[in-house]
């Protein structure tokens, strides 16, 4: 973490401990330990598909009057938790970890979306969540299926394809263990940016 404080960054996102699965005491001690050791705002993370175990609510609520506690980012896939974590965090607020479900979770009280398509259609993902927020927003089957594209191989994969192919960047190539390799084709990514590029358009003009 002293590595970590000498760094130009704004904020922490602490994701619940990987294989070890901890409890509702072991998640508060592990959290409390690293905000005592920071300086910045944290956003705790639940998302129980990489993790195998889900970010307790007990562990929230102790940890939401934390000086350093600022936000929950829910991926679990499910808007019922969103708002069990909604009413846990004592005010703090809740961002959608899945870009498909941000109509849904605006809904229910999220405040924004923590975004991977956002790295590949910044301008467009902004339009995309204000549009929920002000529940304007009439596109669901094109951006469910656009945001689907950034989860055809494991993320962060498909989006750094689909910025090799625009050129914004030279490769494609991923660190070990993820791979460019285990996607042998653009096409679902290359289609997305075709439709989201063409509603982005639709609504500007």
């Amino acid at each position: 973490m002293n590595y970590l404080e000498k760094l130009n960054i704004h904020a922490y996102l602490m994701v619940t401990p990987l294989y070890a699965k901890p409890g509702a005491k072991g998640q508060t001690a592990w959290f409390k330990t690293l905000m005592d050791a920071v300086t910045r705002p944290v956003m705790l993370y639940n998302v129980p598909g990489r993790t195998a175990a889900p970010l307790a609510l007990d562990a929230v609520k102790t940890l939401s009057t934390h000086k350093n506690f600022w936000a929950i980012k829910e991926a679990s896939g499910s808007v019922e938790k969103m708002k069990e974590y909604l009413s846990a965090c004592g005010g703090k607020p809740v961002y959608c970890g899945d870009d498909a479900l941000m109509p849904e979770f605006a809904q229910a009280g999220s405040v924004g979306l923590v975004s991977v398509a956002s790295n590949a259609w910044p301008k467009e993902t902004h339009l995309y969540v204000d549009q929920c927020l002000n529940k304007s927003f009439d596109a669901k089957e094109l951006w469910t299926k656009a945001a689907d594209s950034m989860f055809v191989v494991s993320n962060p994969v498909p989006v750094k394809r689909l910025l090799a192919e625009r050129g914004d960047i030279k490769s494609a190539r991923m660190v070990p263990p993820l791979s460019h390799e285990d996607m042998p084709s653009a096409d679902p990514v290359l289609m997305a940016q075709k439709a989201v590029t063409g509603w982005y358009e639709g609504e500007m003009k």
